[in-house]
């Protein structure tokens, strides 16, 4: 199950009526997903026109739904960068680990940078977790950027 909303569900025993990441009163939207088994994909979209040999940051903010219980999945995401040709091959992959439950819902920022070295990549966010039971995540604020180019240091003589 997943559905774009504007505040988590009053569903026990999930953090009710709490807002997407970005809160500037526009009535945002977030990504609400009740993850499946392990290798469940969450996100998966092809980018084009990058340009090669630039770093980029592939992120998004995360936030545990429920509220703290010890029988329930924790959340686990492995972001990843892949290339677009048959074989798919990873160029970068990252875990976030368990995004454990809290008294309050809490965002967080994951995700990884990667230095392009073709034009078109996937970006994706798969599952880790083998659980469908408590394993509820809210995402928001996706983003790819560019990273900014790193400078040299000059020292006087």
């Amino acid at each position: 199950m997943f559905a774009f909303v504007l505040k988590v569900p009053n569903r026990q025993p999930w953090h009710a009526n709490k807002l997407d990441h970005t809160m500037d009163g526009k009535n945002g939207y977030m990504f609400l997903v009740n993850v499946g088994n392990s290798g469940s994909s969450l996100f998966d979209s092809k980018i084009s026109n990058l340009c090669i040999g630039r770093r980029y940051e592939f992120s998004a903010y995360l936030a545990n739904v429920r509220k703290p219980s010890p029988k329930s999945a924790k959340p686990n995401v492995r972001f990843e960068v892949r290339t677009t040709a048959a074989n798919k091959h990873i160029i970068a992959t990252k875990n976030t680990g368990d995004i454990v439950e809290t008294n309050e819902m809490t965002w967080l920022k994951y995700g990884l940078s990667f230095v392009a070295k073709n034009s078109s990549v996937v970006l994706l966010m798969i599952s880790n977790v083998k659980s469908t039971s408590g394993n509820n995540l809210a995402i928001d604020d996706i983003e790819l950027r560019v990273c900014p180019a790193i400078q040299p240091n000059l020292c006087p003589q």
